[in-house]
C-alpha cells in the first residue's frame, strides 16, 4: 500500500483498506455507532451480504442503471476501460478506482480506500455526541477487521482515550494474537459464528481455529455471539442444539440470531457475480424464536433480530 498525504504531509502509522464508513448505524452493538468495514476476508461464506469486502486489494461495483454514458469514468482508466454500464471485461482492472472518483452519477463505486488509523479516527469522532447521549460507540467490522490487526489496535487506542467504546465484530477465524494485540482496547467482541466446527470447511475456513478462540476470548473481553441463521446451513433445531451447548458456561454474554436476508443480492450484480442465495427465503419469525429458547433453556441470554 502506498504511503499516504495529507496536505502534503507524509502520514506515517498502521494503514488498512476501508470499504465503507457507515454513520449512524443501530445494528452493529448499543446505541448510536458509527461502523467501518474494513476490506478483506479469509472466509467465503455463499451468502455474504458484504462480498465487495472480501478482496483485500478492493472491489470495484458497477451499477448500470445509474450509468450516464459520459465517459468520463474511461477517460479516467489507466486502461482505458469503459465500466459504468459496460463492465464486460474485468480482468485488466488494477482496482485503482479512479474511474468511482470520476463517475458523476454514482453507477461506479470502489471498496478499499486506503486510510490511516488517524484518518479514520477523525472522521468516526465527529459524532462523539451522539455516542454519549446514546450510549455507542464504534464498530469495526467487514470483512475481517483483525487480519489489520494493527491498524485496529492503533484506531481503538486513538479512541480510548478519546473515551469512545469500540466494539470488534470477527468471524474469529484469525490468530489468536490478534485477539491479543486488540483485547485491551476496545470494549468487547461481536463473535459472528457461522455453524458448528466441521461446518466452516464448506467455507473455506478453520473451525478448529474458531472455536478455540472463542473458548479463551471471554477471559481477556466482554463477548457476544452473534449467529446467522441460514437456511440450507445452520437454520435447523439439530445445529442450534449443537451450538447452544457449546456455548453454555462459555462465559459468552449474550447470544444474538441474526435472520437471512438477501438485501446485498445487488452488490453482486454490479461486482459481476452470480448470487448463489437468490432463490433462499428468511427464516420465519416464530421459527426464530424457536431457535432463541433452545439457547435460553441452556441458560442463555439469546435475542433474536427482526
Amino acid at each position: 500500500m502506498p504511503p499516504l498525504r495529507k496536505n502534503g504531509t507524509l502520514m506515517d502509522g498502521p494503514r488498512a483498506r476501508v470499504s465503507e464508513i457507515q454513520r449512524f448505524s443501530l445494528e452493529d452493538g448499543d446505541g448510536i455507532r458509527t461502523t467501518l468495514f474494513l476490506q478483506g476476508c479469509n472466509l467465503r461464506c455463499p451468502w455474504c451480504h458484504n462480498p465487495e469486502t472480501l478482496d483485500a486489494r478492493g472491489a470495484l461495483l458497477a451499477y448500470g442503471h445509474l450509468c450516464l454514458g459520459c465517459g468520463w469514468c474511461r477517460q479516467a482508466c489507466p486502461e482505458g476501460l469503459a465500466q459504468g454500464g459496460a463492465a464486460t471485461d474485468r480482468k485488466p482492472c488494477r482496482l485503482c478506482g479512479r474511474c468511482a472518483e470520476a463517475c458523476p452519477a454514482g453507477a461506479l463505486k470502489f471498496s478499499g480506500r486506503p486510510m490511516t488509523a488517524d484518518e479514520a479516527f477523525d472522521a468516526v469522532a465527529r459524532d462523539r455526541e451522539f455516542y454519549r447521549e446514546s450510549g455507542g460507540g464504534v464498530t469495526l467490522s467487514g470483512g475481517e477487521p483483525l487480519l489489520q490487526a494493527a491498524f485496529c489496535a492503533a484506531l481503538a487506542r486513538r479512541c480510548q482515550a478519546e473515551g469512545i467504546p469500540v466494539l470488534v465484530d470477527t468471524h474469529g477465524d484469525v490468530p489468536f494474537a490478534a485477539f491479543e494485540e486488540v483485547a485491551p482496547l476496545v470494549d468487547g467482541f461481536l463473535f459472528d459464528l457461522k455453524g458448528a466446527e466441521p461446518d466452516y470447511t464448506a467455507l473455506a475456513g478453520d473451525g478448529g481455529r474458531v472455536y478455540r478462540n472463542l473458548a479463551r476470548l471471554p477471559a481477556l473481553a466482554r463477548v457476544m455471539v452473534r449467529v446467522p441463521v441460514i437456511p440450507g446451513f445452520n437454520g435447523t433445531g439439530a445445529v442450534m442444539e449443537r451450538l447452544a451447548g457449546t456455548l453454555a458456561g462459555s462465559g459468552v454474554e449474550r447470544v444474538f440470531l441474526l435472520p437471512f436476508h438477501r438485501l446485498g443480492s445487488a452488490k453482486y450484480q454490479a461486482l459481476g457475480l452470480p448470487y448463489p442465495y437468490q432463490d433462499h427465503e428468511p427464516v420465519g419469525r416464530d421459527r426464530m424464536a424457536g431457535f432463541c429458547d433452545v439457547f435460553r433453556r441452556k441458560g442463555l441470554d439469546c435475542v433474536a433480530k427482526e
